[in-house]
C-alpha cells in the first residue's frame, strides 16, 4: 500500500493507501492493506510477494531468529534478541522492495473505474426453531460410504450425505 500511495495521483486512493500503510507498519494490522488496496488492484500484491521473498532471504542470510512467539509489528522486535538487527534489515528490505515493485508495476484501476454492482443476498424467512440444511442432498447409509473406516463404523455410528447442489 506504500507503493500505491507513492504511485497514484488519485487523491482518494492515496488517502486510502496511506490509511492502510500506517497500521500495517506500526501495529501489524494488515487487513486494510491486503483487502482494501493490494488485492483490490491486484498488481500491488505482486509487490508484497516480492518484498516478502527478498526480505525473508535477507533476514535468513543475516541469521534473524525469533526467540519468543510474538505479534508481527515493530513493537515485537525484542523477540529477536541478539539478532534484532538482522530482523530490522529484513523488514526494511521487505518494505522497500514491496514499494518499489508496486511502484514499477503500477496500479490496475481499469476495473475499478467501472462502478461495481452489488448483488442482493438471497433472503428467506424461516421460523427461529427451523432446522436448515446448508445444501441439498440425499441421506446415504454409512455402510455404503466409499471409505472403509466409516463404512465399517470404526469411528462409531453415523450418517452420510451425498450433496446434489452447492447450496
Amino acid at each position: 500500500s506504500l507503493g500505491v500511495m507513492l504511485k497514484t495521483k488519485d487523491k482518494d486512493l492515496k488517502q486510502i493507501a496511506m490509511a492502510a500503510t500506517i497500521p500495517a507498519f506500526l501495529v501489524g494490522i494488515t487487513e486494510p492493506a491486503i483487502y482494501g488496496v493490494n488485492l483490490k488492484y491486484k498488481k500491488p500484491m505482486y509487490g508484497v510477494m516480492a518484498g516478502g521473498f527478498v526480505g525473508g532471504i535477507v533476514a535468513g542470510i543475516l541469521g534473524a531468529k525469533a526467540y519468543e512467539m510474538g505479534y508481527s509489528n515493530i513493537l515485537a522486535l525484542p523477540i529477536f534478541g541478539k539478532t534484532v538487527l538482522a530482523a530490522v534489515a529484513g523488514i526494511i528490505v521487505t518494505i522497500v522492495v514491496a514499494a518499489v515493485v508496486t511502484y514499477l508495476l503500477g496500479i490496475d484501476t481499469s476495473k475499478e473505474d467501472a462502478k461495481l454492482t452489488v448483488t442482493e443476498p438471497v433472503r428467506q424467512v424461516v421460523p427461529d426453531d427451523a432446522i436448515l440444511a446448508i445444501a441439498d442432498g440425499e441421506l446415504v447409509p454409512l455402510e455404503k460410504v466409499n471409505d472403509e473406516v466409516f463404512a465399517q463404523k470404526l469411528m462409531g455410528d453415523g450418517i452420510a450425505f451425498k450433496p446434489t447442489s452447492d447450496f
